[in-house]
């Protein structure tokens, strides 16, 4: 970040949260996640990812005590709070959580944030009186803390040099290895050729000899397959003459007529798979099909949700993906293309086992809030529809994933 690199600065903090999660740093991974929420306080387009974080955050994390408050050292979270709340202009809550960053026997100089975030919302409610007073406040503390800029600033220029010497230093070895890798390669050329050239001159010979052996071998089978074919010419010829000639008649006539019923067969299916997805009513009593519910690992995670008993290992994850994958590979393919995020695909995949959101939420060691909202976004990306409420009846009806044959079939008679 010293770099002003935001993007690069996002994505390494990415992958470092991802890699402390997997490992199980569940703590560590919340405390580094402050640093995700300062980015995003700071874009108003990425508030609710920003919020996300908050609550997961807050739900989880052992900085708070007994009253749900943090210590002295970890208070600079609320002004991010204040500013999420700035930004989606609840003024009371941003100026609630600005005042929170003080606490007794803060240095002058970290009160900066706090007077900024409570002139800005003073600001913006038009109280002249606060702007005044909080003008006046912010800018000692701001004045306060030019040193430290100055030195962020120094800190700042030593990355950059930092950084721009790493990389001529990385240039120079790239080229020498380049030259080096050139060398080699011509090297190789030369004998390569030589090889070739050997190997051209013995293989013209053998295989002047080969064609003499392939046309000899190539006339003689296409000489038996003729004879082949006129003894079937013959037997053939035989077998029609033998047939009566109505026989044609009866076979065409019992291919119309099956195949009248099979369109009047799809016409009734459709319209019931139509009216199963368009009655709410209809939907609940959908289930998966037979085959895929009678999957081992599928059977593993059914009981595992019963028993709510914690996070689902990584390897449980690997199989059931692997089963779905297969099982169902139009739906498995769509979300790699539209929504390719871990979570995001096992999410999906237990909400077409019907497992609720509590449920799914120990299961994936997140909140519930966190489900719902990939649920909702899920739902409006592969099916355009804003909330998650419809998200399963989608995902099972639309995808063919039911097993219907008992229910929906017409009877023959």
């Amino acid at each position: 970040m010293l770099l002003n690199k935001k993007d690069s600065a996002e994505i390494i903090l990415k992958s470092a949260l991802d890699q402390y999660r997997e490992n199980g740093y569940t703590q560590q991974a919340l405390h580094y996640s402050k640093k995700l929420m300062y980015l995003y306080t700071q874009d108003p387009q990425r508030l609710e990812e920003a919020k996300a974080l908050m609550d997961q955050f807050e739900a989880k994390s052992n900085l708070f005590d007994e009253h749900h408050e943090l210590p002295p050292s970890q208070r600079q979270y609320y002004d991010y709070k204040g500013r999420y709340f700035e930004g989606v202009q609840q003024l009371d809550s941003a100026e609630y959580y600005y005042r929170k960053v003080y606490f007794q026997g803060m240095p002058y100089v970290a009160q900066d944030p706090m007077y900024r975030g409570l002139l800005s919302v003073f600001t913006k409610r038009r109280q002249a009186d606060s702007i005044a007073k909080y003008a006046q406040l912010y800018c000692m503390a701001n004045d306060s803390s030019i040193a430290l800029k100055d030195r962020d600033q120094i800190a700042q220029m030593t990355a950059a040099y930092n950084y721009d010497r790493i990389q001529n230093e990385a240039h120079k070895n790239e080229v020498k290895a380049y030259r080096r890798l050139i060398g080699l390669m011509i090297a190789l050329v030369i004998i390569v050729v030589f090889t070739i050239a050997a190997f051209l001159i013995w293989s013209y010979y053998k295989r002047k000899i080969n064609k003499i052996k392939t046309e000899f071998i190539k006339a003689t089978e296409e000489y038996e397959d003729n004879l082949h074919q006129l003894q079937l010419l013959e037997s053939t010829h035989q077998k029609v003459i033998a047939e009566h000639t109505e026989s044609y008649s009866r076979v065409y006539q019992d291919y119309e007529s099956e195949k009248s019923r099979l369109l009047e067969e799809n016409e009734v299916l459709q319209k019931r798979i139509d009216e199963l997805h368009n009655n709410e009513a209809i939907s609940k009593h959908i289930e998966v099909s037979e085959s895929f519910k009678k999957e081992m690992i599928v059977n593993q995670i059914l009981n595992l949700a019963e028993k709510r008993s914690g996070p689902v290992k990584e390897h449980f994850w690997t199989e059931l993906i692997k089963v779905f994958g297969k099982k169902f590979p139009a739906l498995y393919n769509d979300l790699h293309q539209h929504c390719n995020a871990p979570q995001t695909i096992r999410i999906c995949i237990l909400t077409v086992l019907d497992i609720s959101n509590d449920d799914q939420a120990i299961m994936l060691d997140t909140t519930k809030q966190r489900v719902s909202n990939v649920r909702r976004d899920l739902n409006k990306t592969l099916f355009n529809e804003p909330s998650s409420r419809t998200l399963r009846k989608n995902l099972v009806v639309r995808y063919n994933i039911y097993g219907l044959e008992r229910s929906l079939k017409p009877k023959r008679d």
